[in-house]
């Protein structure tokens, strides 16, 4: 399934909101999130360490470990 996302213009920001996934792609992000969330435990970092290492937001980080995201796996 190709990742697709809608844009809601609100006050000059821009939301983005994934369409659903499927239980396979759904199941393959989790696993994705969990092996990151597991890696960064063990090198002993936070969510914002990592971030700041990937150039990133804190909040990207803990919904791609969660499996709710996808980081242009798909």
């Amino acid at each position: 399934m190709n990742m697709e996302v809608k844009c809601m213009e609100l006050k000059n920001t821009k939301r983005i909101r994934p369409i659903p996934y499927n239980s396979e792609d759904r199941a393959f992000l989790e696993n994705v999130g969990r092996k990151i969330h597991h890696l960064r435990i063990e090198r002993k970092l936070t969510q914002n360490e990592l971030a700041e290492m990937a150039g990133l937001h804190k909040n990207f980080i803990c919904i791609v470990e969660k499996g709710t995201q996808n980081p242009s796996l798909l």
